[in-house]
């Protein structure tokens, strides 16, 4: 809505392009299940993909970012669990996660490239340390608010959640390549998203960094040995069976 807002005419078009593009997926994907998944078995994974791909460029297109049409596609995938549920089931999820796993990496390599062609400023650096004293306080606060509505507990149980919730490492720097690029914002408030990005991004894992305690001191069982493991599954009342000939011994059913 904020990228497509500059004339209603534009609005309309990209809104009703969306909702077709939303229409349209239930459809693709169920003609897949009835017309190709049968006579083309395995062929879920490189399917997703493809439809991703160009649900993502047709996105992209209509003026927001590749990763909304690739969620789209996700989203109405989960509505065929049942009645195709090779789409989203554990085998197909953990392929797709090896394929972001190898990907991501190239995706952070271009944005990194067009970072190392900004030039630091004391402006810009200024800026990103504000929103850190600004938003990170907010952030915290409304996560907690929300948390506390919702499970009606005190800040001291929900303070380790809302601070896991603060990075925004893919957002933020596709929000700020949006900025920049769309609407041409000042390379200072830009260097300045990032350095907020950066910072965010990180601090958790600095926040809720636990110190390391040794195992021992902690009151664990030790595990049971492996006889004794074995003697668990051995019924004591049990008798071996007589063995009478040749034949081999014959267990009760």
């Amino acid at each position: 809505m904020a990228l497509r807002s500059g004339s209603l005419r534009e609005f309309v078009i990209s809104a009703a392009a969306f909702g077709a593009i939303l229409l349209l997926l239930p459809w693709v994907l169920r003609a897949y299940g009835r017309f190709i998944a049968p006579f083309a078995p395995n062929t879920e994974f490189a399917f997703l993909i493809m439809v991703a791909l160009l649900t993502g460029t047709l996105t992209r297109v209509l003026g927001t970012y590749y990763l909304v049409g690739a969620f789209m596609v996700g989203l109405v995938a989960q509505r065929f669990r049942a009645s195709l549920p090779s789409l989203s089931s554990e085998r197909m999820l953990y392929a797709l996660k090896l394929f972001a796993f190898f990907f991501l990496p190239f995706y952070f390599f271009h944005s990194g490239q067009v970072f190392g062609s900004l030039r630091p400023s004391w402006l810009g650096l200024g800026i990103g340390l504000g929103f850190i004293v600004l938003i990170v306080p907010l952030r915290l606060f409304l996560a907690w608010l929300q948390l506390r509505w919702v499970l009606g507990q005190d800040l001291i149980h929900h303070r380790d959640v809302a601070i896991a919730l603060l990075p925004n490492l893919v957002f933020g720097v596709v929000i700020s390549g949006i900025l920049l690029e769309t609407f041409h914002i000042d390379p200072g408030l830009y260097f300045g998203l990032i350095v907020y990005t950066g910072i965010i991004s990180t601090l958790p894992s600095y926040l809720l960094k636990a110190p390391l305690r040794d195992v021992s001191s902690q009151g664990m069982p030790a595990p049971p040995s492996a006889v004794q493991a074995l003697s668990d599954w051995v019924d004591p009342h049990a008798t071996a069976p007589r063995r009478s000939g040749p034949k081999s011994p014959q267990g009760p059913s």
